[in-house]
């Protein structure tokens, strides 16, 4: 019986460069033109990054890479931090380089480094604390 192979991250960027990378992020997605040195960036990193084990697995697809846990419940995973990323297997029948491509503009969609990214996670937290804070005020009322 045959091992079903396992994608993930890591292992696309050993296979494909940067040089078949970004022209491919372009194509799909145009308006990506101007962010060409932040992209290039994440790569970078994402090379240096050690994996972390994820029980996540991506499901990747143009405008919403998700992810699945272990029971089949759905996560958005656009502020998971890149070691966690770069350990979740991708279930696909799409092209790795483009799988490749849908992952890094859904981890850059918030910014182009981990600390912008949680930046804009503690941002949206405060957000929620402020209107929970508000709807309990307004029941007191």
């Amino acid at each position: 019986m045959a091992t079903k192979k396992t994608m993930n991250i890591k292992k696309l960027l050993g296979k494909y460069g940067n040089y078949q990378i970004l022209p491919r992020l372009i194509e799909i997605y145009p308006d990506q033109k101007q962010s060409i040195v932040g992209y290039t960036k994440i790569l970078k990193a994402l090379r240096k990054i050690k994996p972390e084990p994820s029980d996540l697995t991506i499901l990747p697809s143009k405008w919403n890479t998700g992810g699945r846990g272990k029971k089949g419940e759905v996560f958005a995973i656009g502020f998971c931090k890149w070691q966690e990323w770069l350990g979740m297997d991708i279930e696909t029948k799409t092209h790795g380089l483009t799988v490749l491509c849908y992952c890094l503009w859904e981890m850059s969609w918030s910014g182009f480094s981990q600390q912008q990214i949680q930046g804009k996670m503690r941002s949206i937290k405060a957000m929620v604390r402020d209107v929970e804070k508000l709807a309990k005020e307004k029941k007191g009322v």
